[in-house]
């Protein structure tokens, strides 16, 4: 799948739950503390029951976030079904989500390809947006680049930030376009201003690496910085990375481990080895080999193989645990494995060449 578009699945729950939540918080003035008051709710319900459109899309985002009532998806399925089936934008959008998903309803691909276009005809930016990731990724239809890119800026004509970025994504990859770094640096740049945690990362990258944009590795770790906020992972690996480096802003191993630990949490397996160097070399932190070889062994479950050389290297050396060299060569052995599936030809060059000296050769 492709790096930029990311994830689908996480992408449409994200989307859809997100503008969910966005309009239960319309829901009264009397709304305290995230709290929606019973005045409000019953309004609310009898305005559905009576057919109203909207109060039923309402009704229904609050089942499907699981605010102000018990999360019950199926709920939010059958409320929103009623406001789509009578042309409602929102509630098409809404229903399509759910489809996406697998939530409260079977998960049918082609049903919510359905519905977002509905929804899109409609002119609502954020069906837009989606079918056109859809279309560029040909989850439920045909992929469609084309058609994709005639989405992405229809959004972007309303100022949608989340079709901004998959929009500069399209040009930074040259998918359906021609490529143009520059056209990405700008539609990122959009997205970005408006806190799009995903675009700030994005526009990070264009500056780490001179991409349609003069190099600078402080304003690189300035937009890492808003996206590491926003707990983004990969934002807070990276500029946790240029800590440790002293790129583009003063080197702070105790910042580098921090930012580390809040990636590694979220499962991001390059943070969770970096992390492992850090307590393998005591930078930032105590040394501690055996939180290193916890760490190790996280991220060589998601199959990063420099995790399983520096296994290799702990149980050759006995760092923390006891010298074994059996141990050891399996360690060794899967590195070169996944060194040779992930093409890294260097992890996989020292793997080998660790086998040959454990083994006297």
């Amino acid at each position: 799948m492709n790096k930029q578009l990311g994830n689908v699945g996480v992408f449409a729950l994200a989307f859809v739950l997100s503008t969910c939540l966005a309009t239960v918080e319309t829901v009264s003035s009397d709304d305290q503390g995230g709290h929606v008051s019973a005045n409000a709710l019953q309004a609310i319900r009898l305005a559905a029951e009576r057919g109203d459109a909207d109060s039923q899309v309402m009704l229904g985002a609050m089942y499907a976030a699981g605010r102000g009532v018990v999360r019950d998806y199926a709920e939010a399925v059958r409320l929103f079904r009623l406001a789509a089936e009578r042309g409602h934008d929102r509630a098409q959008y809404f229903l399509g989500g759910m489809y996406a998903e697998g939530l409260g309803v079977e998960r049918d691909d082609a049903e919510a390809a359905r519905l977002f276009g509905l929804a899109a005809e409609q002119g609502l930016a954020q069906a837009q947006a989606k079918l056109g990731f859809i279309y560029a990724t040909g989850r439920g239809i045909p992929r469609d680049y084309a058609e994709a890119l005639r989405q992405f800026r229809l959004a972007v004509e309303h100022g949608h930030a989340g079709a901004q970025h998959l929009l500069g994504a399209m040009y930074a990859d040259g998918r359906g376009v021609v490529r143009n770094d520059r056209e990405a640096v700008r539609l990122y740049g959009l997205a970005a201003k408006q806190g799009d945690a995903t675009a700030q990362f994005k526009l990070g990258i264009m500056y780490a690496t001179g991409r349609g944009v003069d190099r600078s590795d402080t304003e690189a770790a300035r937009l890492f910085r808003l996206a590491a906020a926003q707990g983004f992972a990969e934002a807070q690996f990276f500029l946790g990375g240029m800590h440790a480096e002293g790129r583009g802003i003063g080197r702070d191993d105790a910042e580098a481990v921090r930012l580390y630990r809040l990636a590694a949490a979220q499962g991001h397996a390059n943070a969770q080895h970096s992390l492992g160097i850090m307590y393998l070399a005591g930078r930032g932190v105590a040394l501690n080999y055996a939180e290193a070889a916890r760490l190790f062994r996280l991220s060589a479950a998601q199959g990063l193989a420099r995790s399983h050389l520096a296994l290799g290297v702990i149980y050759a050396q006995g760092r923390g645990v006891e010298r074994d060299p059996v141990e050891a060569a399996r360690w060794f052995g899967l590195a070169a494995k996944f060194g040779e599936l992930y093409d890294d030809a260097k992890v996989q060059a020292d793997a080998r060449k660790a086998l040959r000296l454990l083994h006297g050769k």
